[in-house]
């Protein structure tokens, strides 16, 4: 697991080459730099907006759940799990099936999240949209939907930059 995830990290996050210029300018290192950081924070004394949403992450390997109780099934993990997330080496707490609500064209839909990784000090939750698409789900970006089986299944909100599944606002009680 662990490996798995560090080969992720670095592949999306490119150390430049000494001995070569960067050719990209200033404002679209600036950009790289924010979208990976964003994806990828963890922080145990601030509490990101998003903290509570459930992002569509095309980057990310597996499902990423901050809240216990958004667990059906838990197993707890191996003290020696952990995931890369940025430049960070962050615990895993457990595994097992997540659930996320989003809103889709006949109303409420679930969406099983299996083998969803467990961590609560990350900084939101994340559906890797990688396992969506293996379990035959597309992204028409266009629409800004998620389709299964040829139909829409949900929306897919663009809030903060991110691409939100379920958006849920932190509360004040969150912040404290």
């Amino acid at each position: 697991m662990k490996r798995a995830a560090q080969q992720v990290a670095e592949r999306l996050v490119k150390k430049p080459k000494t001995d070569q210029p960067d050719p990209q300018p200033d404002e679209a290192k600036k950009a790289t730099f924010s979208t990976v950081s964003a994806s990828f924070r963890t922080s145990p004394t601030s509490v990101y907006s998003l903290n509570k949403s459930f992002l569509l992450d095309s980057g990310s390997t597996h499902h990423i759940i901050n809240d216990r109780s958004r667990f059906l099934t838990y197993e707890p993990a191996d003290q020696l799990d952990t995931l890369i997330a940025g430049d960070h080496e962050v615990q895993i707490h457990g595994y097992g099936t997540g659930i996320a609500y989003a809103h889709g064209s006949a109303g409420k839909a679930e969406m099983y999240l299996q083998n969803a990784i467990y961590i609560p000090s990350f900084h939101t939750n994340l559906i890797s949209f990688r396992r969506m698409k293996k379990g035959g789900f597309s992204w028409d970006t266009d629409r800004n939907t998620l389709i299964k089986d040829g139909s829409e299944f949900c929306s897919v909100t663009d809030i903060k930059d991110q691409f939100i599944i379920k958006y849920q606002p932190v509360s004040d009680a969150d912040i404290q």
